[in-house]
């Protein structure tokens, strides 16, 4: 069996290494010569199509593939397409019964793309090929090549003219389906839900598969935890009866999902029966063999974790294990396997003896399965690196098991070498948490609790061991964790877009060689031919770095490290990050390389100080702030402040609502505060030249039935007074209109807007900044949207947000205060000035007028801002208006570099004073003139 798998895997190699020269010798030929195919020929290349299709049947596999393999020679010499693309299908699929890598299949697939060109017109052919080319790449695990094949599948499909067949209705219910169970595993469950749904109404349409798609609408809502939907839709498909035991494989998914949200929800005597019955469906089918040895344990094993049960998971994945055939299920199964092991054990060794050597032998086995076989190793303790893993939407739970576990057994035990390796293992899986991020468009495969919960346990291990060592190298591994953590998804989104916009300046042919070699390199990992692919991927690297270096350093440089940005670009700054986790703020403190990293109980009394005193800071209520102020200032600052120096903060969770101005209070601290959303934005970076402006003010929308018609009386006066102090260009009124915006102000280094604007607190990406509108238009017309923000560019020394709410919104895991302001951070502006709540149009027009009063002597922004606000407070004799809800809640993000403005120039004034001096003069001759004339 071995040596016809490897003849295979020779055949394969010589076809994808010749195919494309074959094809262009032969299409050139062609071009020269027209090809006679006789009957007797077309008879043949039929005959031993059918013949591969028959041995296929017997399961005489490898006769199959060398039989389909000569019909597809003949077909191409005929210029069949059709059928040379039905022969490669039939090959692939024959490839995949002999176990053959998944990886090795697609290159062979991909190698017959070229077909598809020859082919004049659209057919289900095409449609039918790409649809296996999915299929083959889903299981490799590579997810987002399955996604691309399974959209093209379906742009050939919604171009061709018969759709009443029953060849197209299987075709199109199969690429419906593959697109949502791409989805799925890219962890994109809204998108899969919008496919499986387009999926059940098509099948109910057209009465074809309706058991198939109500199920993967099912699976879907199970793997995204809309236990809702999931329960709506179970109780459908059951009262529909629409469960078809006949369809088999269908029937086992259905169950498998409903298993999963049984034990899900904790409904496990239900989960047992819906066991049961799949046992029964199982032991009167015809694949009693295939389902309950390889799937149906799995299944059981979960559930048998899940309630304690681990002697049985263990007896059941081991009875699985010795069987003949186990070593051919794909990396993922096997190391899941191993890992239901592992915890069974690791379960066991706090009641059992002779448990903990178990548990570590299996993890290790798990994670040797994603790496190659030179970075495989038996000792639990070694440091591996994952950088190169394969599999990586599974590794990441393996990672997570053995950091928690390990930390666990030092934590009880006091062992160096378990904290050493925990700490080691959650970088490991940090960095696979980026990965994922990158990839998925949702994030939805870490649920919020989950992800804080991660953060929470791999800092509480790195400070664990600061307390002991108080290692300089521990912190700062520490603090880039942390930092990153608050964006490590949005970052990746930003790279993406960067790169986007640098595309138009790289030659597509350079674009297409580098992204095929990179595909490459994927698809050929652990194997001889990926060390040529990767000498000619590094080749064209230098020839990027050399003659497009911005675009090189986007995708190919590593960051500089945290430390070298904090010790240099930092140096004059007091900095204070915080991460919030579920039951601790984790503050890590740099001041001249003086370090702090600490932790602090997030027990119900805090909790409860925060919500009271960002409650009554954020409403005019008299002093009763003032006590929870005092307390959170002795919790979160007290410790840290310098009053020497400004200081930079990066905030986390709740506190990013929090207006440090209030502190001031309690100490006497005279430099401003600084916000950034990560490390890595720059803080000082002046520019010489003079700053161009822009001012848009609504002033009020005119749409009557619209809540946005709400007057902004001292709009104008703001308006005028920054244009008189900026020479601003101004749009107010009927000319601040949204297109306008969008149109015009990515050209100005201030862009300043005085309107409305509303946060959507569930759905931030759905906050809206509001512009000038006619009564007739649509929202569209005069509402922007944060979500639109993030695709356009603005690279603005500053943006200033004179807004309701702009800097409030939703802190999401991974991605930070997702906010209107942000929006523009990460649209290209520098900095930005907001504001954390709702705030008296009044007061704003008096506190931006002086900030830009401040900002035209030179100061630097954040002094600017601070500075307005003291003068705003010492000139107001009502001692209401001093309360922090008029002032505190505008605060200032990202680089505080001074802004050099246009010199107000005072030449009108004196033409004015000349034209009326000249005017004085001639009616004084003219009156000398009259008198001289007088009798």
């Amino acid at each position: 069996m071995t040596f016809l798998r490897s003849k295979l895997v020779i055949v394969i190699t010589t076809l994808i290494c010749c195919f494309g020269t074959v094809i262009s010798c032969k299409k050139q030929s062609q071009e020269k010569t027209k090809v006679i195919v006789t009957e007797e020929a077309k008879k043949t290349a039929d005959s031993l199509f059918e013949a591969g299709r028959q041995f296929y049947y017997k399961r005489e596999f490898n006769a199959s593939v060398h039989t389909f393999l000569k019909a597809d020679s003949l077909y191409q010499q005929q210029a069949n397409i059709k059928r040379s693309l039905k022969s490669r299908i039939n090959i692939a699929t024959a490839l995949q019964a002999t176990y053959i890598e998944n990886d090795s299949i697609e290159r062979f697939l991909k190698a017959g793309i070229p077909l598809i060109e020859r082919i004049s017109k659209e057919t289900l052919e095409i449609a039918e090929y790409y649809n296996k080319l999915q299929g083959v790449s889903y299981a490799a695990g590579n997810y987002a090549a399955a996604k691309s094949f399974a959209e093209k599948a379906f742009m050939h499909l919604v171009k061709i003219e018969n759709q009443h067949t029953e060849a197209y209705k299987a075709a199109y219910s199969h690429t419906l389906h593959a697109l949502t169970i791409n989805e799925q595993e890219l962890f994109n469950y809204k998108a899969a839900e919008e496919s499986a749904k387009l999926a059940v109404g098509y099948a109910r349409r057209n009465n074809y598969n309706v058991f198939n798609a109500e199920m993967e609408l099912f699976t879907t809502y199970v793997l995204a935890d809309y236990n809702t939907k999931a329960r709506d839709q179970l109780d459908h498909i059951e009262s529909e009866d629409l469960v078809d035991e006949k369809d088999i494989f269908t029937t086992f998914d259905f169950y498998r999902a409903k298993i999963e949200f049984y034990t899900k929800t904790k409904d496990y005597k239900v989960a047992f029966k819906a066991v049961n019955d799949l046992q029964k469906i199982i032991d009167e089918s015809g694949y009693k063999e295939h389902f309950s040895q390889w799937y149906f344990t799995q299944i059981k094993s979960d559930l048998f974790l899940e309630i304690g049960m681990n002697h049985k998971v263990i007896s059941f994945i081991e009875n699985l294990q010795i069987e003949p055939t186990y070593e051919n299920a794909t990396v993922g199964y096997r190391s899941g396997d191993f890992l239901r092991l592992a915890k069974a054990h690791y379960n066991l060794s706090a009641f059992e003896p002779n448990h903990d050597e178990q548990w570590q032998e299996n993890i290790q086995k798990a994670l040797n399965l994603h790496v190659s076989e030179a970075s495989q190793t038996n000792d639990f303790f070694k440091e591996v690196s994952f950088k190169n893993a394969r599999f990586k939407d599974f590794l990441y739970t393996r990672l997570l098991f053995k950091a928690k576990t390990s930390f666990a057994v030092y934590q009880k035990t006091n062992n160096e070498k378990y904290l050493k390796i925990a700490l080691h293992t959650f970088k490991e899986a940090h960095a696979n948490l980026k990965t994922l991020g990158a990839r998925s468009d949702e994030d939805e495969f870490i649920k919020p609790a989950e992800f804080n919960q991660f953060y929470n346990d791999l800092l509480l291990a790195f400070h664990q061991k600061w307390t002991e060592t108080k290692d300089k190298k521990l912190f700062f591994d520490a603090l880039t964790i942390s930092d990153e953590s608050k964006n490590v998804f949005i970052l990746n989104e930003l790279k993406r877009t960067s790169e986007k916009k640098l595309f138009d300046n790289i030659p597509i042919e350079i674009r297409k060689k580098e992204a095929s070699l990179q595909a490459q390199i994927d698809a050929t990992i652990f194997t001889k031919e990926n060390e040529s692919i990767q000498k000619e991927f590094n080749a064209l690297k230098a020839k990027i770095r050399e003659k497009y270096p911005k675009y090189y350093a986007l995708k190919y440089t590593d960051e500089v490290a945290i430390e070298e940005v904090v010790s240099t670009q930092l140096k004059g700054y007091n900095c204070i990050s915080y991460t919030v986790t579920n039951d601790y703020i984790f503050i890590f403190n740099y001041n001249a390389g003086n370090l702090k990293f600490d932790k602090i109980l997030l027990d119900q009394t805090l909790r409860n100080t925060l919500t009271m005193y960002l409650g009554f800071v954020s409403l005019n209520v008299g002093d009763s702030y003032k006590e929870y102020n005092n307390a959170l200032y002795k919790v979160i600052l007290e410790k840290y402040i310098d009053s020497e120096k400004p200081t930079v903060l990066l905030l986390d969770g709740a506190l990013n609502l929090i207006p440090f101005d209030v502190f001031r209070e309690c100490v006497a601290y005279k430099k401003p505060f600084v916000r950034l959303n990560n490390l890595r934005q720059n803080i000082y970076n002046p520019q010489k030249k003079v700053a161009k402006t822009i001012v848009f003010a609504p002033l009020f929308v005119k749409n009557e039935e619209s809540k946005h018609a709400i007057p902004l009386p001292s709009s104008y006066e703001e308006a005028t007074t920054i244009e008189s102090l900026t020479s601003a260009t101004m749009k107010t009124g009927e000319l601040a209109l949204k297109q306008t915006f969008i149109e015009t102000s990515h050209t100005y280094d201030i862009i300043h807007l005085t309107t409305h604007s509303e946060v959507d607190f569930e759905l931030p990406l759905q906050s809206k900044i509001i512009f000038y509108a006619e009564g007739n238009q649509s929202p569209s017309d005069y509402i922007l949207k944060a979500k639109s923000l993030y695709d356009m560019s603005f690279p603005a020394d500053l943006v200033t947000l004179s807004s309701c709410e702009s800097g409030g919104g939703t802190n999401e895991n991974g991605k930070g205060l997702q906010s209107i302001a942000n929006a523009f951070n990460y649209a290209g502006a520098k900095s930005t000035v907001m504001s954390l709540w709702k705030i008296s149009d009044k007061t704003t027009a008096i506190i931006m007028g002086l900030f830009y009063e401040n900002l035209k002597t030179g100061m630097d922004k954040a002094t600017a801002l601070q500075r307005a606000k003291e003068m705003y407070i010492a000139q107001t004799d009502d001692e209401n208006f001093r309360h922090p809800y008029y002032w505190a809640g505008f605060v200032i993000s990202g680089d505080i570099s001074p802004i050099v403005f246009p010199e107000t120039s005072n030449m009108y004034y004196y033409y004015i004073f000349a034209i009326i001096l000249v005017l004085f003069v001639f009616w004084i001759l003219y009156k000398r003139r009259k008198m001289t004339k007088l009798p």
